[in-house]
């Protein structure tokens, strides 16, 4: 069995389109990433998907087809995970929040100002 240690080090906003809601975000971890792109109806769900998808990618990247069967078994722990699945609940719930701000803007000035903000948040954890 094959323990892998990985920490979750931030979520950066690339782009989103104000019109549909859709947001591409990117999770760093160790010397990895990952980008999403998806509508943020659930923050909370998406939340724990990430978390379940870094596992999957961290496995499949891990794994060696050998006659031991416990060799083969990758366990993929993630440094304060309850933390890391909250802090970044909290800042895709915040990026949610502001996209709305986005929809519901009636000025020039106000809609850009509100724009930029969101394309530049970013979590450090």
């Amino acid at each position: 069995m094959l323990d892998v240690e990985i920490k979750i080090k931030g979520v950066n906003i690339i782009n989103f389109n104000p019109k549909d809601g859709k947001v591409e975000f990117e999770i760093l971890f160790d010397k990895y990433k990952t980008i999403k792109n998806q509508v943020l109806d659930n923050p909370a769900q998406i939340a724990y998907g990430l978390i379940t998808e870094i596992r999957k990618k961290i496995k499949k990247l891990n794994t060696r087809f050998n006659d031991d069967v416990l060799e083969d078994n990758v366990n993929v722990l993630i440094e304060n995970e309850e933390d890391a699945i909250q802090k970044v609940y909290v800042f895709l719930n915040k990026v949610a929040n502001n996209i709305n701000k986005v929809k519901n803007t009636s000025t020039a000035i106000n809609y850009l100002n509100t724009v930029n903000l969101v394309k530049g948040m970013k979590l450090v954890l």
